[in-house]
């Protein structure tokens, strides 16, 4: 969704007449890890690699691409919403900028940050014994899950095995699930996954072995967010 700013003001001589802020953080769902390119279009000379596993590029890219994206599908497949909240409070933006995010997004604001996830959907299988996925070679999943231009995960790296199942797990319905985790591997990666904490709540609810598996790994519902 774009809004118009009514003007530039004295203090920000250099801000555009509008920027682009989405009505729903649901619709980002852009990649979490790794390298992503961003066009010249955005970075305003030639494409630029950001690893996001490096906290500092991930900043500096969601900085440019919060400044400059110029279409709706500029947020949506470069900015995920979880890494947009993590993010957020040490994010260099205009001043500008900052409060029209906040006031459209007000998640976005510190003190109501464990709010948002609270309102996501969070589905899981009916049965554990549903979670019959590969457990190597590579696979693709859909747009729902991960926008990135090719979003291939190879489950014979231990890089980007977890990522996979981060994302199937908060993102996945039912057949993703089935179609891509598989039981053994989930339990043992479990502890380590990064997830919103009511995402952890709602799977260890339905399914105790995997509440176990925290446990045995000294891991909190609260600790992981």
């Amino acid at each position: 969704m774009l809004f118009t700013l009514p003007a530039r003001t004295t203090a920000e001589p250099d801000a555009p007449v509008g920027w682009l802020v989405t009505d729903n953080l649901e619709d980002l769902h852009g990649p979490t890890r790794g390298l992503v390119t961003l066009p010249s279009r955005l970075t305003g000379d030639q494409e630029v690699v950001f690893d996001l596993d490096d906290p500092d590029q991930g900043g500096r890219m969601y900085e440019i691409v919060l400044q400059h994206a110029a279409v709706d599908e500029d947020l949506t497949e470069f900015l995920d919403a979880e890494l947009l909240l993590q993010w957020w409070p040490r994010l260099t933006l205009p001043v500008l900028l900052r409060e029209l995010w906040e006031l459209v997004q007000p998640f976005l604001k510190a003190d109501l940050f464990p709010s948002f996830g609270n309102l996501r959907p969070y589905q899981t299988p009916s049965s554990f014994d549903d979670l019959r996925g590969p457990t190597t070679g590579t696979v693709t999943v859909g747009s729902h899950i991960n926008t990135a231009p090719h979003p291939v995960y190879d489950l014979d790296d231990p890089a980007s095995l977890p990522g996979l199942y981060r994302a199937v797990v908060r993102d996945g319905i039912p057949a993703d699930h089935a179609t891509f985790l598989d039981r053994a591997t989930l339990v043992r990666l479990w502890p380590a996954l990064i997830l919103p904490s009511r995402c952890r709540q709602v799977w260890e609810t339905r399914f105790p072995v995997l509440a176990r598996s925290s446990r045995a790994a000294g891991v909190s519902r609260e600790a992981v967010s």
